[in-house]
């Protein structure tokens, strides 16, 4: 008899995965974002809900703007966080704007340029080094901030050393040129980098996010789901 109730015990256990498989549940969900966009609090918080509203594990990932795209296509990645502009036409995926920021410029604070400025112009950029110039087949942060200098008359003049990563804020800190980055930076920023707000009009940045068009329940739950919690907060 211990041994049936034993079986049965376990007969049932194994129906109750297999529901929960059907669900979705203890899937792993594979999520990336660019280098531009920051992995903050917020971010991490609706990741979390998702985890536990749907019972998934969440893998995260580091990958371009452009690269996302084709991840999503090709089923590498099942969730992105884009910054816009991109060459590669967004009609092929799923896609919703999250959020729109403000861009800022950063400096080295021993910078004389900025010596007394909090805001500048884009035109009050054309003679200095940017620290991060746009990548020839990608869009992304770095492919919109040379598009602002180009609608003012004017070529970015690259850094002797250039980065379209994080880390272009260590080379601003060390003094080797500017760069212009969205607001999200200010919670990462070296101690010796300051931001300056661009008075020009429209220097915003938008962030999408994206997934696969397919009728995968769990990954569409999951999209509406940090859309909600966006649009609640904005």
């Amino acid at each position: 008899m211990k041994n049936l109730k034993k079986n049965l015990d376990n007969f049932s256990n194994s129906i109750e995965l297999a529901k929960g498989v059907s669900r979705g549940e203890n899937r792993t969900v594979k999520v990336s974002h660019s280098s531009s966009i920051v992995l903050d609090k917020k971010k991490l918080q609706v990741l979390d809900q998702l985890c536990e509203k749907y019972k998934i594990n969440i893998e995260l990932n580091t990958i371009s703007s452009e690269a996302q795209i084709e991840a999503i296509l090709s089923g590498d990645i099942d969730i992105g966080f884009i910054r816009p502009p991109v060459y590669h036409a967004l009609d092929e995926v799923n896609s919703t704007s999250l959020y729109t920021a403000p861009l800022y410029v950063a400096a080295s604070t021993s910078d004389k340029n900025f010596n007394d400025k909090t805001s500048v112009y884009i035109s009050d950029l054309k003679d200095l080094r940017f620290v991060s110039i746009p990548h020839s087949e990608r869009g992304g942060l770095s492919y919109l901030a040379s598009n602002f200098c180009l609608s003012n008359g004017f070529c970015q003049k690259k850094s002797r050393i250039s980065s379209r990563k994080l880390s272009q804020l260590d080379l601003v800190a060390n003094g080797l040129g500017i760069c212009i980055v969205p607001e999200e930076f200010s919670t990462i920023l070296p101690k010796n980098v300051k931001l300056l707000s661009i008075s020009d009009k429209s220097s915003q940045s938008e962030v999408k996010l994206i997934w696969k068009k397919d009728n995968d329940l769990v990954i569409e739950s999951c999209a509406k789901t940090i859309q909600d919690f966006y649009k609640l907060d904005s």
